[in-house]
């Protein structure tokens, strides 16, 4: 009973860590462009559910048999082995929102609305924007051998890195760059 105590609450902090980055840095990158935060970083957030696949598979206690789950979000693409993929989302989300607002492609209300209704409706066009444009680099890679963005990153990024990372070499070369960004600032 005590593991599961200490596992739900692990499972409500740390292994969705990513969906905290992804409204993190989009709702921080959003108000240094001088633009509605909290619109932005749903948007964002939408983005990565987007690309994040929503199957996983499933053994039974005592069986060998492997199923595939749908309609889940598994924990394990929004803790950090999806970090790559909610760091990208929230970026070029953020970037995308960004450029549309600024070639001026939003509802504009007349005067007499709350700012409140008025935000909500003047980041529709650019919210529609993103998560089509989302949605086709989530078909793009359904196409692949690697089925999805997560897949494709874990595979060419992170398992080389990892392996990298535990050789001598790769830890004089990281140690090498940690000082010398030290010593830049």
């Amino acid at each position: 009973q005590w593991n599961d105590f200490f596992t739900v609450t692990y499972h409500a902090s740390m292994a969705i860590m990513t969906i905290f980055v992804v409204l993190g840095i989009s709702y921080s990158l959003s108000n240094i462009y001088k633009q509605d935060g909290l619109s932005t970083a749903v948007i964002a957030l939408v983005a990565f559910f987007i690309l994040t696949p929503f199957t996983t598979s499933f053994t039974p206690e005592g069986s060998k048999a492997v199923y595939q789950v749908s309609s889940v979000i598994p924990l394990e693409w929004i803790g950090s082995k999806g970090l790559f993929v909610g760091m990208f989302s929230a970026i070029f989300a953020t970037e995308i929102v960004h450029w549309v607002y600024k070639h001026g492609w939003e509802i504009k209300m007349p005067a007499g609305v709350p700012p409140t209704v008025a935000k909500a409706f003047s980041s529709l066009i650019p919210g529609t924007i993103t998560l089509v444009l989302f949605s086709v680099l989530r078909l793009i890679f359904v196409y692949t051998p690697y089925g999805t963005l997560d897949n494709f990153i874990y595979t060419i990024l992170q398992m080389p890195l990892t392996a990298l990372g535990d050789t001598l070499g790769a830890t004089l070369v990281a140690n090498i760059f940690i000082c010398l960004f030290w010593l830049f600032g």
